[in-house]
C-alpha cells in the first residue's frame, strides 16, 4: 500500500550509489526503450557489478537483456503475478514472449510464491534450476503494534468490532468488493466499522462509493501499517490476483484472522492464518468475516496460527539470507 519513494531518498538512507536511467518508462516505447538499453549496458561497463540484480518487468527484461550483452551474472525478481488481470490479452501474450527471451540471460528467476514459479514454468519461462521460491519478508519484531493509539484516532473503543482493507487501491486488488462486503455485513452488524487503508489509482472512485457505507474509514497510505494492523480484528483481502501479499504477513504477524480469496499465492502464504473463499464472492465474503465476528475464540485460534505461521516462513532475516545463499552461488558459478 506504499507509495513509491524517491529513489535518490532510498539510495542516501541505505548509503547505495544511484544511477538514475532517464530513458526507462513503465510502458513500452520502443525509443525510450532501445535508449534505456544502451544506458544500461554502459552503466554495467562502468561499474562493473560481480551480479546483477533486475527488478519487476520492464527494467527486468532490459536488464536481463543488458547482462546477456555485457556477459554479467544476472538474477531477476519478478516481484508477483504479472499475466494475469494486470493487462490486456495482447499486452500480457507480449510480456509472456519477452520473458521468456529475457530468461536465456539470467542464471535464476526468484519468485515470491510456489504458485508463481509454477505459473512460470507452465508458461515455458526459465527451468526447475533456474526458477527458485523466496518469500517475501518482514520484521517480525515490529508487529503487533499499537492498536489502540488507531482506534483512538478513529474515535472508537476496544469493543466495537473493527474489518480493514490495507494495500493498493487498484482493480486487481478488489478494494471495491471489501466496500461491497461491507454493506452486506452492515445488514447483519450494524455496529461494525471498517478501516481502508492503501493508495492508488482507485483512491477517489473509492471515496465516492463509500459515502453510502456507515463507519467506513478510509485512511490513504499510512507509515503506522503495525499500529493499523493491531487495531483491526479482521483483514479482509479480496484480491482478483495475488502473487503474495504482504498485508497478510503484515495481519498473521499481528495474531489477526483473515479472510481471503483463493487466488495466486494467496492460499500458501495464508495456510492456517485465514479462511479462504472463491474470488469475486461477496456474499461468501461477508458470511465468513460474520462467522468471525460471532466467535471471539475462533478468531484467537486463527491467530494464534497465522503468528506462528509468519514467524517461521516470514521473517525477513530468513529472506534475506536465501537471497545472500543465491548471490553466493551465482558468483561461485562465475568464478
Amino acid at each position: 500500500q506504499q507509495p513509491e519513494e524517491d529513489p535518490r531518498e532510498f539510495s542516501r538512507k541505505a548509503r547505495i550509489p544511484y544511477h538514475p536511467l532517464p530513458s526507462l518508462r513503465r510502458d513500452i516505447s520502443p525509443v525510450h526503450d532501445c535508449l534505456s538499453l544502451l544506458q544500461i549496458v554502459a552503466l554495467i561497463r562502468r561499474v562493473r557489478p560481480a551480479i546483477l540484480h533486475t527488478h519487476t518487468t520492464k527494467a527486468g527484461i532490459l536488464g536481463r537483456i543488458a547482462g546477456g550483452i555485457t556477459c554479467t551474472r544476472t538474477i531477476h525478481t519478478p516481484h508477483g503475478h504479472l499475466f494475469y488481470g494486470y493487462f490486456g490479452k495482447g499486452k500480457e501474450q507480449l510480456y509472456v514472449f519477452l520473458e521468456r527471451l529475457a530468461a536465456r540471460f539470467c542464471e535464476r528467476i526468484i519468485t515470491i510464491s510456489e504458485d508463481e514459479r509454477r505459473t512460470y514454468l507452465r508458461r515455458g519461462i526459465g527451468n526447475k534450476k533456474k526458477v527458485v521460491t523466496i518469500y517475501n519478508g518482514i520484521d517480525i519484531d515490529r508487529f503487533p503494534g499499537d492498536g489502540k493509539r488507531v482506534r483512538r484516532e478513529l474515535e472508537i473503543t476496544q469493543q466495537i468490532p473493527l474489518v480493514g482493507y490495507v494495500g493498493r487501491l487498484e482493480e486487481v486488488k478488489g478494494p471495491h468488493l471489501f466496500i461491497d462486503a461491507a454493506m452486506k455485513i452492515g445488514k447483519v452488524y450494524p455496529q461494525v466499522h471498517y478501516l481502508i487503508a492503501g493508495d492508488g489509482p482507485l483512491k477517489d472512485e473509492l471515496r465516492k462509493k463509500a459515502r453510502g457505507v456507515p463507519h467506513l474509514h478510509i485512511l490513504g497510505y499510512r507509515e503506522d501499517i503495525a499500529d493499523v494492523m493491531a487495531a483491526l480484528d479482521i483483514l479482509l483481502i479480496p484480491s482478483l490476483n495475488d502473487g503474495f501479499n504482504l498485508a497478510a504477513v503484515e495481519a498473521m504477524a499481528s495474531f489477526k484472522p483473515i479472510v481471503a480469496t483463493a487466488v495466486g499465492g494467496l492460499p500458501e502464504v495464508i495456510g492456517d492464518g485465514g479462511i479462504l473463499i472463491q474470488s469475486g464472492d461477496i456474499d461468501q465474503m461477508a458470511e465468513q468475516t460474520t462467522k468471525l465476528l460471532n466467535s471471539p475464540g475462533l478468531r484467537k485460534g486463527i491467530g494464534m496460527k497465522g503468528k506462528r505461521r509468519a514467524e517461521r516462513l516470514f521473517d525477513w532475516g530468513v529472506c534475506l539470507q536465501k537471497t545472500l545463499d543465491i548471490y553466493h552461488e551465482v558468483a561461485e558459478v562465475s568464478g
